[in-house]
């Protein structure tokens, strides 16, 4: 993945703030795995929508390990584990 300048500003002005001496590429790789997560997981649990849903549920909830948000702003806060 690459990240310029450009991009970087397109996310602050939708609202984005950022941290001190955060590694974006990190938190974004962090994130894409959640993504990656939950299409695993429409896989296995195909047919299985409660099991699909209660999964999803908790896999969603990790994104508050790198940020937060009041729903319109984000920041990022943290490096992923």
């Amino acid at each position: 993945m690459n990240f310029n300048a450009e991009a970087i500003a397109a996310l602050a002005v939708h609202g984005m703030t950022e941290g001190e001496d955060l590694d974006y590429r990190a938190i974004a790789v962090f994130l894409w795995s959640l993504l990656d997560d939950i299409d695993t997981t429409s896989d296995m649990v195909k047919d299985d929508n409660a099991a699909y849903r209660a999964t999803v549920e908790h896999i969603q909830k990790k994104r508050f390990e790198v940020s937060t948000s009041d729903g319109y702003d984000i920041a990022f806060t943290k490096q992923p584990k």
